[in-house]
């Protein structure tokens, strides 16, 4: 607003100076000008005051030098005065209207110094305590900036733990299993973990692990003590520790976890976290393996059942046709069972198989499947077995059981009873035999035809 109206001060002096002839309006004019040039800060005032007077004087000189009539006489010495200056003198004589309009120049430009002055002090007024709140919401804002980064901190924790934990997985095949353990350890741990582990089950093999790199001493006294129960750890100088944490399975089993780990460079319960995960992910396969052979066992006799017998079998024929080896496959029954039932009861029969089928355990060779079909029918798969092998393990059987003397519990006291077993044999190559099944079906014939026979007997299909 000022600089328009400092330039409108410089149009006018410009204008009145031309009409007047006066060099005072165009030096007003100049006056203007340089206030319009003045910077914009405390000389404001100045730059407005200066204006209205340049312009007021301005106004005056001109108003007052067409009234006495003064005009440069060297201009018009030589010719008459032109009619527009004598015009312009005359309307300048009669009114003193640059001198009218540089008063209301300066009244407005004061008047709206004076509101402006206003302006800024309600300004003022009405801004500090706005300021003072800005101020109070600076202050706060900076101690919710300084929570969300402790909070952005510890999320940050929170997404490494949960990212580790899950780098742990679900597998339940210990070798997917050690490779989630030592991904987890990275991540945790940055370290590289080793594990002992004691007989638990047949999908965990027993150990060290990893087996390859460099040697485990587990005979020194950390291993012991660990092993034991106790937990060792060794300081390794520069922040490094040397772990033996023992972890007891849900069986009783103890398995010893090992690592060396810079403990200035992980969470503070990075190592409870990891612990906790190798616990659950071992203990899980454990379960895992326990439930799937307990579904696949006859809880009595502690021998495979008929499913469990069936799917061995299934594999067993497979792999012999593979590698063209010899199968062999025993079906065994009790003789006269059910007169054991009918005399004793149950719970004795119950005994009489338990006998049965621990003796048939103790007979074959570690390599030999024993099952129980079902009822007092037992099965036996002899890997890599030709015909006179089997027939020899078939007779080995049969005489330990009828030599066997029972010990039972009956309601009367204890007693002793001996049982005999009718057997069939089937040996795989077999004409006609081309499943798992037929070689079955075949046993079976030849065990029907033992006790036919007379029992007590070992009878060979086809022979």
């Amino acid at each position: 607003m000022i600089t328009a109206i400092l330039s409108f001060a410089v149009v006018m002096g410009i204008l009145f100076g031309l009409l007047a002839i006066s060099p005072s309006g165009l030096l007003a004019a100049a006056l203007a000008g340089l206030a319009l040039l003045t910077p914009d800060h405390e000389a404001g005032r100045t730059r407005v005051l200066a204006a209205v007077t340049a312009i007021l004087l301005a106004s005056l000189v001109a108003g007052f030098a067409a009234m006495a009539g003064f005009l440069p006489s060297v201009l018009y010495a030589a010719e008459p005065i032109p009619e527009n200056v004598q015009l312009i003198k005359i309307l300048s004589v009669a009114t003193p209207l640059p001198a009218i309009i540089g008063l209301l120049c300066a009244l407005s430009w004061m008047v709206l110094f004076a509101l402006q002055r206003e302006v800024d002090l309600r300004g003022h007024e009405e801004a500090d305590p706005i300021v003072e709140q800005l101020s109070g919401s600076t202050d706060l804002l900076g101690v919710i900036r300084n929570e969300l980064t402790v909070m952005e901190a510890q999320f940050r924790i929170q997404a490494e733990r949960h990212e580790a934990v899950r780098a742990f997985g679900s597998s339940l095949r210990f070798e997917e299993a050690w490779h989630d353990i030592e991904r987890g350890a990275t991540l945790l741990l940055q370290a590289q973990p080793v594990l002992l582990i004691p007989p638990l089950c047949q999908g965990i093999p027993e150990g060290v692990h990893p087996a390859a790199g460099s040697p485990i001493d587990i005979e020194a006294e950390e291993w012991k003590e660990a092993r034991a129960g106790r937990r060792r750890e060794r300081d390794m100088g520069r922040g490094v520790r040397a772990f033996w944490i023992p972890l007891q399975l849900g069986d009783q089993n103890r398995i010893v976890v090992h690592f060396k780990v810079d403990t200035t460079k992980i969470l503070a319960d990075a190592i409870g976290i990891f612990i906790v995960q190798v616990g659950l992910l071992l203990e899980k396969i454990r379960l895992y393996y326990e439930v799937e052979l307990q579904s696949r066992t006859d809880l009595m006799t502690g021998l495979p059942h008929q499913a469990g017998f069936k799917h061995h079998l299934g594999d067993e024929f497979a792999r012999a046709e593979r590698t063209h080896r010899p199968l062999t496959l025993l079906m065994a029954d009790v003789d006269h069972f059910k007169s054991v039932n009918d005399t004793y009861g149950h719970l004795v029969g119950d005994q009489v198989l338990m006998h049965v089928a621990r003796k048939i355990k103790e007979t074959v060779r570690i390599s030999d499947l024993p099952c129980r079909y079902g009822g007092e029918e037992f099965a036996v798969i002899l890997v890599e077995t030709p015909r006179e092998g089997a027939r020899e393990i078939a007779e080995r059987i049969r005489v330990a059981i009828e030599n066997h003397q029972m010990l039972i519990r009956t309601e009367t006291g204890e007693q002793v009873l001996r049982k005999t077993i009718s057997v069939g044999v089937a040996t795989w190559p077999l004409e006609g035999v081309d499943s798992a099944a037929s070689l079955l079906e075949c046993a079976d014939k030849a065990l029907y035809q033992a006790k036919r026979g007379g029992r007590n007997q070992v009878v060979h299909f086809g022979f």
